[in-house]
C-alpha cells in the first residue's frame, strides 16, 4: 500500500493478473511482465550500452562509437518494432563490432553480447561465420565502415 502512495500505481510495471500457463499456486502473485521481446536493433543498443569503454581517446570514441550508435539508432527510429532487412542487420553487426573494438571491449565479453543478440532474435542461420569471433592482438581500435 505505501509504495503506490508514495510511487504511484504499480500497473504497467507489475500486475495481479494472472499470466497464461502460470501454474494455479501462483496466479494472483505479483510478477513482472515477461512477454516483452525487444527488437534485433533493441537488443544491439542494450548491448552498446552495457559495454564498459576502456577507450579514452575522444576522437576515436566519436569516430568508432557515436557515430555508428547513431546511425544504429536512427535506423531504429525509423523501423520502430520491426527489423531491417538481412544486409541492414549485417551492416549493423559490423558497427556494432567496430563499437566493441573501439570500446575495447574484452573479447569474452564481445562473443557473449553477440550470442546474446543471435539468441534472443534467432539470427544464427543469418551469421553462421560470425561466432566464434576473429581475435586480433591488436590495441588500436578499428575504423568504422562507410555508410551508406
Amino acid at each position: 500500500m505505501w509504495f503506490s502512495r508514495r510511487y504511484g500505481s504499480p500497473q504497467g510495471r507489475f500486475s495481479r493478473e494472472p499470466n497464461i500457463g502460470q501454474d494455479e499456486d501462483q496466479q494472483g502473485e505479483y510478477h513482472f511482465v515477461t512477454d516483452y521481446k525487444p527488437t534485433f536493433l533493441g537488443s544491439v543498443m542494450k548491448a552498446i550500452a552495457c559495454t564498459p569503454n576502456k577507450n579514452f581517446d575522444n576522437d576515436a570514441y566519436d569516430r568508432g562509437v557515436i557515430e555508428p550508435a547513431r546511425k544504429i539508432r536512427k535506423l531504429w527510429e525509423e523501423l520502430g518494432d520491426e527489423n531491417p532487412p538481412p544486409e541492414q542487420m549485417k551492416d549493423v553487426m559490423q558497427w556494432l563490432l567496430v563499437i566493441f573494438e573501439t570500446k575495447i571491449v574484452d573479447w569474452d565479453e564481445r562473443e557473449d553480447r553477440i550470442k546474446e543478440i543471435l539468441d534472443r532474435n534467432q539470427l544464427h542461420d543469418l551469421f553462421p561465420d560470425l561466432l566464434p569471433l576473429k581475435r586480433s592482438d591488436s590495441s588500436e581500435p578499428a575504423a568504422p565502415p562507410e555508410a551508406d
